[in-house]
């Protein structure tokens, strides 16, 4: 079976997201290969990533609903 492409949608803290976007925007959609990348990029930036919301395996997942480890 192959995995579909992974949709996922950030949500950067206000102060942060200019550093990512321009516009005065806070959101922006990415693609990955798979749910490890998403991940990885979660990782990499939280201290500036508020939300993010990501299509994996045909259901929605929000990285705000997960529990902290």
């Amino acid at each position: 079976m192959t995995q579909d492409s992974i949709v996922a949608r950030f949500q950067f803290r206000p102060a942060s997201a200019p550093q990512f976007l321009e516009d005065g925007r806070q959101e922006i959609e990415m693609q990955f290969d798979d749910v490890r990348e998403v991940i990885e990029y979660c990782s990499e930036f939280e201290d500036s990533i508020a939300d993010c919301i990501a299509y994996v395996n045909g259901r929605v997942v929000s990285l705000a609903d997960q529990p902290k480890k």
